[in-house]
């Protein structure tokens, strides 16, 4: 069932909609179509052209160190989508681990107005995958994240583990 909210957005009512969202966001095999469909959405509302879309791989993410520590793994952080602070969303966890560990946030393509928006699924895990590349170098590594940033990171972990350059 649809109503119209007080800003004029057509939005779902009750538990179902709210149920399908979470149960789309768990299917890993649904993941690439639900954000391949927001993209869709964006282009017809025109808030996204050709203009400020990135194509995978054609865009090296900044990583943002968040903690510099002596052990190993190196830790990368992946943030949701969902969250506008990216990276900074880790920054508590970070400074729990003091010195242990390095922490790196990638940050996400889209998030600010002036950055490329993703055209794909695809895309945005080429470019994750390619940026995680740049961040760690040789170092040994893991990914960490959080909610969608979980299901990202993950696919990136899958990606890397078929190039030989697995998480540890």
């Amino acid at each position: 069932q649809l109503v119209r909210t007080k800003s004029h957005v057509v939005a779902p009512q009750g538990n179902g909609s709210a149920r399908l969202l979470n149960q789309l966001m768990r299917d890993k095999d649904a993941r690439p179509a639900l954000l391949d469909s927001l993209i869709h959405f964006a282009r017809a509302a025109g808030i996204l052209s050709p203009a400020n879309e990135v194509q995978g791989g054609s865009l090296i993410l900044p990583a943002a160190p968040l903690a510099e520590g002596l052990g190993s793994p190196l830790l990368i952080c992946v943030p949701s989508f969902v969250n506008r602070f990216g990276p900074y969303q880790f920054l508590r966890l970070a400074k729990t681990l003091g010195a242990q560990r390095s922490v790196l946030g990638i940050s996400l393509p889209g998030i600010d107005v002036e950055s490329p928006l993703p055209t794909s699924w695809e895309a945005l895990i080429c470019t994750l995958v390619d940026s995680v590349r740049s961040a760690v170098v040789d170092r040994s590594f893991a990914l960490i994240g959080y909610s969608m940033g979980g299901a990202l990171a993950y696919a990136v972990a899958e990606r890397l583990e078929n190039v030989d350059l697995a998480p540890s």
